[in-house]
Order: C-alpha cells, then sequence, then structure tokens
C-alpha cells in the first residue's frame, strides 16, 4: 500500500515554507454596501398615497335630488348595502354586494350609466356606516 510521509527523508534538499493561503478581508466592502443601502433608502422617493376626491357639502342651499342619489351602506364581512333613490320609495331595491371588483364597483359604473342617461347629470354617491 502507499503511504504518504510528511517529512521529507533526505535532508540534502531544502526545505520550503509552505505559502500561507489567500485571504481577502470584505470587511470595508460590506460597510461600503450598507452606507450604500441606508442612503438610497433615505433618498428615495416612496410612493404616494392616490385617493379619491371627497366633496362634501357645504350647506343644505338645496336639497340632493334623490333621482340621481345612490346610498351605500356597510356592513360586516365586506358586505354592502346600496340603493338607487329614496328608501321609502326606490328606483333600484336595496341590493346586497360585497366590495370585489364584480360587486360594488360594477354597481356603481350600472348606476352611474343609468343616471347620465336619464338625467344627463352625474350620480351622487352618499356612503352610510
Amino acid at each position: 500500500m502507499a503511504e504518504l510521509n510528511s517529512h521529507p527523508q533526505n535532508s540534502d534538499k531544502k526545505v520550503r515554507a509552505k505559502k500561507a493561503a489567500l485571504r481577502v478581508d470584505l470587511t470595508a466592502m460590506v460597510d461600503l454596501a450598507f452606507l450604500l443601502i441606508t442612503f438610497f433608502m433615505l433618498t428615495t422617493t416612496l410612493s404616494k398615497p392616490r385617493a379619491m376626491k371627497i366633496t362634501m357639502p357645504v350647506g343644505q342651499s338645496s336639497p340632493v335630488p334623490q333621482s340621481r342619489t345612490m346610498t351605500i351602506c356597510l356592513g360586516k364581512d365586506n358586505h354592502a348595502v346600496w340603493y338607487l333613490g329614496q328608501l321609502t320609495n326606490p328606483s333600484v331595491a336595496a341590493t346586497v354586494t360585497n366590495f370585489s371588483r364584480d360587486g360594488l364597483r360594477r354597481e356603481i359604473a350600472k348606476a352611474r350609466n343609468k343616471v347620465r342617461k336619464e338625467t344627463g347629470k352625474e350620480l351622487i354617491v352618499v356612503i352610510k356606516t
């Protein structure tokens, strides 16, 4: 069998010093990376929130026309009840829906188109909690 000798047998050969393994110190690079990350986090402009414009009533100079009013009553478990017109005599009866794209969003679009077609004016939405 083969053997590995750790010490050379011949004494007349020169013993060479072992070369140390190459070692790179990455401390400065890590420090620079964290400084850059911190700099960009502090100087970046975050996206600004977008919201709908809300028109609040200034005074009760004229009553709100019930023919163009859609009332949305918010409920539990992501449900809402909406009707068009007055509660006692609605032009569209009260309907329960959810807040999804196919729910309340579609109903608002339908009501807006209906009011625009009938009166030529914009829909007024009243939200009640």
